[in-house]
């Protein structure tokens, strides 16, 4: 992921983005895609997206980098261009980088679709949760047979070697006695890529997918429920309500008044159309009804709050608002203290108070009144 990400930065503008445009054209000319993409932190599909670009301009990126480090360009380059194209040259062209990278982008494809419902707005739970489990188990199908798919894979990374011409993977050189980790003993490069990148990044996968959708998890989630569209969409929605309520019962203002809440709240939203009627927690809780469904609106609370039922970060980040207009003249300082001050805009502010903080940490000639 680390040279993948250095790799991206270098190509990202100039003389370099052209350079790499240039290669596309002349080598892979059915290609649309003619920048490489960023990993994104927080969003995992985003890297997906990532992988799967670097992995079919591979070829291109090998030929650009070299063209620039060798100095078989017409182009006049900067020695530290130069420099830099060696060092990411020597990264991508070892054979473990290349294993990595397709062992990554092949097994990050079983969890693609669940990442892109997981962040869609109008989610339909039930099925949410029923990919989740499709998902572990189509995981745990290729832990079983890890041995064909991991033949496959590497397969693949040969052939992407030798049509890029870059090192085809073979066994590390292993000292006598290993002192500060694990000494893998593996005959050919299929054993040990597979001990050392398939069955660990399989297995770090499943216990994830594990943890984060456990028993109180799915019953949390299923909460979703009480949104009214996903409530006409599930037959047994009183069931996973019910979960839901035994979870968080302490947490209710009435939990005798459950029952009639659920049937008034089921009736409320019968003859809507299905164009107006809420299908997000936050549209449920602006019917503003608070008093007559009290347990109601607690229990859409903390369903709002599960990061499933939560809005893309893209669309609701006080940082984007910020530093994305005002980077070029915001300082790190400055920019700390308007996104305090935006996040934090309920808090009141004594004015004066900060005028006359500021003019004693600040001596000017100018007198602040």
């Amino acid at each position: 992921m680390g040279a993948l990400s250095e790799v991206s930065k270098f190509f990202e503008y100039g003389k370099r983005q052209d350079k790499l445009s240039e290669a596309i054209d002349n080598m892979r000319t059915e290609f649309k895609r003619k920048r490489l993409k960023s990993l994104c932190r927080t969003r995992w599909v985003e890297r997906h997206t990532a992988l799967e670009t670097f992995a079919e301009l591979f070829p291109v990126i090998v030929k650009s980098l070299r063209d620039i480090a060798l100095k078989e360009d017409t182009v006049q380059w900067k020695c530290k261009t130069i420099a830099d194209a060696n060092g990411l040259l020597s990264g991508i062209e070892k054979g473990s980088f290349l294993v990595a990278l397709v062992i990554g982008y092949n097994i990050l494809n079983y969890i693609k679709g669940l990442t892109v419902m997981l962040q869609q707005s109008p989610i339909d739970i039930t099925r949410a949760m029923g990919l989740v489990e499709d998902t572990r188990k189509s995981l745990q199908d290729v832990r079983h047979r890890v041995k064909g798919f991991h033949g496959e894979w590497m397969k693949q990374a040969r052939e992407m070697a030798e049509e890029a011409g870059t090192n085809i993977p073979t066994v590390p050189r292993m000292c006598g006695i290993q002192m500060h980790g694990e000494n893998i003993t593996a005959a050919t490069p299929d054993e040990y890529y597979g001990q050392t990148i398939t069955i660990p990044l399989l297995d770090h996968l499943l216990m994830e997918l594990t943890s984060r959708f456990d028993q109180h998890a799915k019953k949390a989630t299923m909460g979703l429920c009480l949104v009214p569209s996903v409530m006409r969409k599930t037959h047994d929605w009183r069931h996973h309500v019910d979960s839901l309520v035994e979870l968080v019962k302490e947490d209710l203002p009435s939990l005798l008044s459950v029952p009639s809440e659920l049937h008034m709240w089921s009736i409320k939203f019968t003859n809507w159309d299905q164009s107006t009627v809420p299908s997000s927690p936050l549209q449920a809780l602006i019917q503003r009804d608070e008093e007559v469904f009290p347990s109601i609106f607690a229990l859409l609370k903390i369903v709002a709050t599960l990061p499933v039922t939560c809005e893309a970060e893209r669309s609701s980040s006080a940082l984007r608002r910020l530093k994305t207009f005002l980077r070029t003249t915001t300082r790190e300082n400055r920019l700390n203290g308007l996104a305090l001050l935006h996040i934090h805009r309920n808090v009141n502010i004594d004015l004066d108070f900060a005028v006359d903080e500021f003019a004693r940490r600040h001596n000017r000639r100018l007198i602040l009144q």
